[in-house]
């Protein structure tokens, strides 16, 4: 996939200007690992690859290997999917004879994860808690104030 320029990617994009952390960058890198895993297991050959071969339904085949095959969640495949239009922003930045290409990945819209509400202890759990912390030492007085103020803001 064009390999310099993934490498300047990294180098010139996300490490020097950006300054992002050991985290981030691995976070992208293990994006990047995870899609030629994909790639080769569709029968590319990784060292002929060029960044042309990606196309917008090679990434969405990717994303929906990520959640079957690899049983991810629904926020993680959009946050692969945020690297990669990362990525690809970048990529139309630098050249414009992939703009076609970039702009169709850009434009891959992330699937909406499912809200739910947050769960509440009910009243005779609250009570349980309520009873756990020794009532005569100090830090039971202190664990039983944060208790009762916690349980009485979940009631607002």
């Amino acid at each position: 996939m064009g390999s310099a320029q993934v490498k300047n990617y990294f180098l010139s994009y996300l490490i020097s200007p950006r300054g992002y952390g050991d985290n981030t960058i691995a976070s992208y890198r293990d994006t990047f690992r995870l899609l030629f895993m994909f790639l080769k297991s569709e029968g590319k050959k990784l060292s002929k690859l060029k960044l042309a071969d990606i196309s917008p339904s090679n990434v969405l085949r990717f994303l929906e290997w990520t959640e079957i095959e690899k049983s991810n969640a629904i926020s993680t495949i959009n946050l692969l999917l945020a690297v990669l239009k990362l990525f690809f922003s970048y990529v139309l930045s630098m050249s414009q004879e992939f703009s076609e290409q970039c702009t169709d990945i850009i434009n891959i819209s992330a699937k909406k994860v499912e809200k739910k509400p947050p769960l509440y202890l009910t009243e005779s759990e609250t009570k349980l808690l309520l009873n756990v912390p020794e009532r005569n030492s100090s830090e039971g007085k202190r664990h039983m104030a944060i208790i009762t103020l916690l349980a009485a803001e979940c009631r607002n």
